[in-house]
């Protein structure tokens, strides 16, 4: 069996007597909605807004980047490429 919590344990019990199948079911099925999470995030390209991902897990929760933090990483972006067009341009007149 899992490590989970008492309280998330009580929960998958429940739901395992509900719909009658074994707890062990229940229990990898939420292991892996968490893990298809983990490695959506994990697999985002720091810099790269558009490798960060939207995800729903239907029925339990929507996971969206903050947009504030996409915001500070296309201002970041958008100064290192202006920084290196500079850089380039002054290489250039040498």
């Amino acid at each position: 069996m899992m490590m989970f919590q008492k309280e998330t344990q009580r929960i998958i019990k429940s739901i395992s007597l509900d719909l009658a199948i074994p707890e062990k079911y229940i229990e990898e099925v939420i292991a892996s909605q968490f893990k298809f999470t983990k490695d959506t995030i994990i697999s985002a390209t720091k810099g790269e807004v558009k490798t960060f991902k939207t995800i729903k897990l239907h029925k339990l929760a929507k996971i969206v980047p903050s947009k504030e933090r996409l915001y500070y990483l296309n201002k970041r972006k958008k100064e290192k490429d202006e920084d290196q067009s500079k850089q380039n341009l002054q290489g250039g007149e040498e």
